[in-house]
């Protein structure tokens, strides 16, 4: 009988040691997917983060942007100008050109439409129009329209109180708060 107790011992320590293993590869097998459930959100993150870096532009790509939309707004900018020619008041080619809302939205001027545009600023907006006629030349000589003469210089005391010499005949000073 004493094999049989050394026999059933014995398994009892080795059901034992199984059990202990058991709950241990289970508390391994919740932590492995504790960790996968992690490593996956990473790798979610990181797929994300790589995207937006692809997606977000370089300073030097939005520096050549830049650079191209200025090129492009001054070629628009200059076919403006050559087709305002003769037609809008060269000081007014500035005030014509924000009137006008006109946007270089292609590398290509669009000269068609450009003149079109001109036309119809030129319609709408008539002190931007180029006059054909000479501006008269005014004769100093002669007295300006509406009976205004023309002084060489201010009046004295002309809508202004006459200038006081001394203190006695000045007029009191009468302050109120």
């Amino acid at each position: 009988m004493s094999e049989d107790v050394n026999v059933n011992a014995e398994a009892a320590k080795y059901r034992k040691h199984r059990n202990a293993y058991k709950a241990k590869a289970t508390a391994l097998e919740t932590q492995m997917a504790e960790l996968n459930d992690a490593k996956e959100a990473v790798d979610k993150q990181l797929a994300e983060l790589k995207a937006s870096i692809e997606q977000t532009p370089t300073r030097e790509a939005a520096r050549i942007a830049e650079l191209e939309g200025q090129i492009r707004t001054r070629t628009h900018r200059d076919a403006f100008n050559a087709a305002a020619a003769g037609k809008i008041k060269p000081e007014a080619l500035d005030a014509a050109w924000k009137l006008s809302d006109w946007k270089p939205d292609s590398d290509e001027v669009d000269a068609e439409s450009l003149s079109q545009t001109i036309a119809g600023l030129v319609e709408s907006h008539s002190f931007l129009a180029a006059s054909d006629e000479a501006t008269p030349e005014v004769d100093a000589s002669s007295p300006p329209p509406g009976g205004l003469s023309r002084l060489s210089g201010p009046v004295p005391n002309q809508g202004r109180m006459p200038a006081v010499k001394d203190s006695k005949t000045a007029p009191p000073k009468i302050f109120k708060l």
